[in-house]
């Protein structure tokens, strides 16, 4: 696994996952920093013992960002029910590459949860952007 640090600031760390992956088998983790960037990288949780309860939370101060087209992916999959990932970002979350799985990897399987927390903002319409006669 390469997990590269890209600048230590007074506020955290910046990583990247570039082309490999950081994997929990039977249980759960969770990752903070500063942000976080997939760029071919894969954040997985597993179950080989069918464990339940699989899953992980990534929590930055930042953004999350998955580099398009790279391959990047987050899953959490168990024969006996997807597991649980949550996404923490005050600022951005985007998903590109192959994004999210959490299902059951069994046919008759639960599937599992995707939580993304994050604050979003829009700018204010222009007035040319407004309905005639809605309210400002």
């Amino acid at each position: 696994m390469r997990l590269r640090s890209i600048r230590r600031r007074p506020c955290g760390w910046r990583a990247a996952i570039q082309n490999a992956q950081l994997k929990v088998h039977d249980g759960r983790f969770i990752l903070r920093g500063k942000s976080l960037t997939l760029d071919g990288g894969k954040l997985v949780a597993d179950c080989p013992q069918a464990f339940e309860g699989i899953g992980y939370r990534v929590e930055v101060a930042e953004g999350i960002t998955f580099v398009a087209n790279s391959g990047s992916k987050m899953t959490a999959r168990c024969e006996v029910g997807g597991g649980a990932i949550t996404l923490n970002a005050p600022t951005s979350v985007t998903i590109a590459a192959l994004g999210i799985d959490a299902n059951g990897s069994a046919t008759d399987a639960p599937g599992g949860s995707v939580s993304i927390e994050a604050s979003i903002s829009a700018p204010a319409p222009s007035p040319a952007d407004r309905v005639p006669g809605s309210a400002a």
